[in-house]
């Protein structure tokens, strides 16, 4: 079996981190957008959908619209929406709300902890939750 890989630049992802820094009591949800071979998932870079959940600080509910438009874009580019990345105010873990997520959209899901700023990414494999590797491209800073 190939491994499973969510492969992205720490300059991508950075900008994100320090967002959740400063305001680590609400989910935040990004759609990773990108190009996918096999069981490699690419992300180029992500869009931030606004989190229209009635309760933000213990959920994510992605705005459709945004979904739909970032779809969308990334078609007309030749990309994919090939990550989902969101936060959680403890263990990068995924939820029962995330699994059942994750069963509708089979792609890696990263979860950012909100206040550690650990983050781990998980995808469904064989019926199973799985933690999969995270490759860290340009990484000039933990």
């Amino acid at each position: 079996m190939v491994d499973t890989l969510v492969i992205l630049r720490w300059s991508v992802i950075k900008s994100i981190l320090e967002r959740i820094r400063i305001n680590p009591r609400t989910e935040v949800v990004y759609l990773g957008i990108g190009t996918r071979d096999d069981n490699k998932y690419f992300v180029d870079y992500f869009v931030e959908c606004s989190n229209v959940s009635e309760n933000p600080s213990i959920e994510f509910i992605a705005d459709p619209l945004c979904i739909y438009n970032a779809y969308i874009e990334a078609e007309k580019s030749g990309y994919e929406i090939v990550a989902i990345l969101h936060s959680h105010p403890g263990p990068p873990n995924p939820s029962f709300k995330d699994i059942q997520g994750m069963k509708r959209w089979p792609v890696p899901w990263i979860i950012v902890d909100s206040h550690s700023l650990a983050f781990k990414a998980w995808v469904i494999i064989d019926g199973r939750v799985s933690n999969i590797k995270i490759i860290m491209l340009n990484q000039l800073e933990p």
